[in-house]
């Protein structure tokens, strides 16, 4: 009985003072490009996968970095924040001024409501933005340009996950699932 007492004295003084856990990196390294101009097309449902996916174009701009990219970041309407997630960073293949980058990025689900989505350069900076509203059929949907400053985007980034190398959405199983329009 000691001997427990001992043991599960010392494994909570442990993790009292070993603090936090570090923050994890990426599992693939990327740097966010400095400087970079975007533009962002319409958001087509993709049935493979039930998601909304956003077409789009980033050119990089001086000063051009090796394994830079950019982040497409989500902005719920009627959130306080906004989300990045992992599959949703995509890297220029070169480290030279006016690089492009064209991608297919799964940004929103199929449930109706209305969210701003956001390609972000930079430490975090919005460079475009669209307003995308899913209709009650779940099926189409309507993209506006909005300006990078709109109230529905003008928020703080609450969750940046990793990135891990994949453009494709999780299937919820853990298997990057089929969708025909991301790249």
């Amino acid at each position: 009985m000691l001997r427990l007492t001992a043991a599960m004295f010392v494994a909570a003084l442990t993790a009292t003072l070993a603090g936090p856990a570090p923050a994890l990196a990426d599992p693939v390294p990327w740097t966010m490009a400095p400087c970079a101009t975007a533009t962002l097309g319409n958001a087509v449902r993709d049935r493979s996968v039930a998601w909304f996916v956003i077409s789009g174009e980033a050119v990089q701009c001086a000063p051009a970095v090796a394994g830079g990219g950019v982040r497409i970041a989500v902005y719920p309407a009627g959130g306080e924040t906004g989300y990045s997630q992992g599959f949703n960073v995509r890297l220029f293949d070169f480290a030279d001024v006016g690089v492009s980058r064209e991608f297919g990025a799964a940004v929103v689900g199929t449930s109706p409501g209305e969210d701003g989505v956001c390609v972000l350069a930079g430490e975090h900076s919005r460079i475009a933005c669209v307003r995308v509203t899913v209709a009650e059929d779940r099926t189409t949907a309507r993209t506006e340009r909005i300006d990078v400053n709109d109230p529905l985007v003008a928020k703080e980034l609450h969750r940046l996950e990793p990135y891990a190398g994949s453009v494709y959405p999780p299937d919820g199983k853990g298997m990057d699932p089929t969708c025909g329009t991301c790249f």
